[in-house]
């Protein structure tokens, strides 16, 4: 997610940053749940 790099300093930027690469490491490890 290198998109959001730039981003990182703003802490909120970085909170979001952290969650939207959770979710996405859930979806590629739980691929039934995301189809």
């Amino acid at each position: 997610m290198t998109w959001l790099s730039v981003m990182d300093s703003d802490p909120a930027e970085r909170w979001l940053r952290s969650r939207i690469e959770a979710f996405m490491s859930e979806r590629r490890e739980a691929p039934a749940l995301a189809g």
